[in-house]
């Protein structure tokens, strides 16, 4: 009976003590991991300094007391990611892509502009410890584990083509060269009057001359500028059948959809799965048409033969949530700037050509 009950014994202690090892496993690793990690930083990077599990040097201090980054705000940051090796796996900036080879005409090198709280997957865990500690104008370079860094499931890119193709990250300690630029609490708001201060610097409008919907108070951030106007031609209606071109920008100048070729190709933009035509709509079916609700509010403020340039915030356009699976990936909150013709024809059904402007960007 004894040697039954020995033998039971000794198969708990080997079952805790397995249990054990393999529990000690994954921390002895850690430990192995952050050492070289550690070592590391030593020889290449003596003056950074560590905070809690990161490492930072700071290139630039932002001025003044700007707000710090706090749960639930919502930041734009430029940024560059590098493996330890400095093979480049992302970056925000046009002249580091070109240096490395993988510049994309498609692609809007520009900040991005995410919420920072612990569900957004484009931020890592050495990233979510990183930026609390910074203000708006710093530029820093930040150092962080292998632990602490992206796994499946994350990225820091989501859609956008600025990721650098075939270098595995994931996994891997890595550096990120961070410019914060801002940081805001309401991105809603912010948005508005991004649009509001465009409309006022380039056109002299004030918020009581947005065009708003009757249906939605919220959706404010509409403003129209006529560049050529005929104010003698009858006025659109909401079932008026009409023709139009357009161009649409992020407020940066970057192309983001237009149905004049010229225009796509001037950007080295063609966009091979779309036509380059007039486009035939009604105001009252625009709600139909691909990312682009405004249409239903500005044509019935416009008569044929007209161009107009149109400041709208993303409500009225491709959704306050953008499309981070477009391409070019389209960032929530981003207002954009539009330019509509509305073609007038003659007696013999032939296009009225329409004077010349200025682009909306050079």
């Amino acid at each position: 009976m004894k040697r039954i009950l020995s033998s039971a014994a000794l198969l708990v202690v080997v079952a805790v003590a397995l249990v054990s090892c393999a529990e000690e496993a994954p921390d002895r690793g850690l430990e192995i991991s952050r050492k070289s990690f550690d070592a590391w930083i030593t020889k290449n990077a003596p003056n950074a300094q560590a905070y809690g599990d990161i490492y930072m040097e700071y290139i630039e201090h932002g001025r003044g007391s700007a707000s710090p980054v706090l749960n639930q705000s919502w930041i734009s940051f430029n940024y560059t990611g590098r493996t330890l090796d400095g093979t480049v796996f992302a970056t925000r900036s046009e002249s580091i892509s070109k240096r490395v080879g993988r510049f994309i005409y498609s692609t809007r090198y520009s900040s991005d502009f995410t919420a920072f709280n612990e569900r957004n997957v484009k931020l890592c865990k050495g990233l979510h410890q990183a930026l609390p500690l910074l203000h708006p104008g710093d530029s820093v370079r930040i150092y962080i584990p292998s632990d602490l860094s992206y796994f499946g499931g994350m990225g820091i890119n989501s859609g956008y083509y600025g990721e650098i193709s075939g270098v595995t990250y994931n996994g891997k300690p890595i550096c990120m060269d961070i410019r914060l630029k801002e940081v805001v609490t309401d991105a809603g708001i912010w948005e508005r009057d991004s649009v509001r201060r465009y409309a006022l610097h380039h056109w002299g409008q004030t918020p009581d001359q947005e065009i708003k919907s009757p249906e939605d108070f919220l959706r404010v951030g509409l403003f129209l500028q006529k560049q050529v106007a005929h104010p003698d031609k009858p006025a659109i209606r909401e079932d008026t059948l009409v023709t139009i071109y357009y161009a649409q920008y992020f407020m940066d100048g970057f192309l983001l959809e237009t149905n004049v070729d010229t225009i796509a190709i001037k950007r080295n933009q063609v966009d091979q799965s779309s036509a380059y035509e007039e486009k035939e709509v009604a105001p009252w079916q625009i709600d139909q048409f691909p990312n682009n609700k405004m249409f239903a509010y500005v044509l019935v403020h416009m008569r044929r033969g007209e161009i107009a340039d149109v400041a709208s915030a993303s409500v009225w356009t491709h959704g306050v949530d953008g499309k981070l699976d477009n391409y070019p990936e389209i960032a929530p909150y981003q207002p954009t700037l539009t330019r509509i013709w509305v073609v007038e024809k003659d007696e013999n059904g032939d296009e009225v050509p329409f004077p010349e402007l200025p682009p909306l960007f050079p």
